[in-house]
């Protein structure tokens, strides 16, 4: 029998459509297609990530597909982080941040699809990092998520603007930074690219105005 068709643009439209203020979300469990790796967003290693990540989520999606589980797949999204760094790690070289490549995929997904794909791809002679493709699931709970419109280097305002709402909320950032791409940079002008990012809050005091959840209770999917 075959699964229910994920779609993210339907069943999560809040967590891949956020606002361009801040908001409060709480995010259910997600699996994903994933590679992790570090060095600065662009070069070398993340380029070679996302290429194995892309041969990976399109190869698995297919097979899936055979089988009478369809998908579409997802939009690519990165979490970052910086060892030994707690909270804002943008002042260090980029050549230090450490990140984690992600396609979102169903739950039905797991380890064997992950070796058949690996399998496929190397019987293609797929050349790439496609040995270190990962399952993940990921739990980030109550997160404090806003989209950022223009070049990615002009970011930190957006990520400044999350923290103080966090801070006037009593929320401090308790993760690591996520952001889904929602436009191809090599195909859209700088000033219109789109970037949902969010990062997993806690609550460090009881806060007298704190905002409504921007969607429902979480769920699984």
């Amino acid at each position: 029998m075959a699964t229910k068709k994920l779609d993210p643009k339907k069943q999560l439209a809040q967590e891949y459509r956020p606002s361009k203020r801040p908001v409060l979300l709480r995010i259910g469990k997600a699996r994903y297609l994933a590679i992790e790796g570090h060095g600065r967003p662009g070069g070398d290693s993340f380029q070679a990530g996302m290429g194995a990540l892309f041969a990976g989520a399109y190869t698995m999606k297919f097979r899936c597909k055979a089988a009478g589980r369809d998908y579409p797949v997802g939009k690519p999204e990165a979490i970052y982080w910086a060892d030994g760094v707690e909270g804002d790690f943008s002042h260090l070289p980029p050549e230090q941040w450490r990140w984690q490549l992600l396609s979102r995929v169903p739950s039905s997904v797991g380890k064997r699809d992950l070796a058949a794909t690996v399998k496929a791809l190397r019987a293609k002679g797929h050349e790439g990092p496609i040995g270190d493709l990962r399952i993940v699931d990921l739990r980030e709970g109550l997160c404090v998520q806003m989209l950022h419109v223009g070049p990615y280097a002009e970011e930190r305002r957006t990520i400044a603007a999350m923290h103080e709402f966090a801070r006037e909320h009593g929320l401090g950032f308790a993760g690591r930074h996520h952001e889904i791409y929602g436009n191809d940079p090599r195909r859209t002008p700088p000033a219109k690219l789109k970037t949902p990012s969010m990062c997993p809050a806690s609550t460090y005091h009881t806060p007298s105005g704190c905002p409504p959840l921007a969607n429902q209770p979480e769920s699984d999917v």
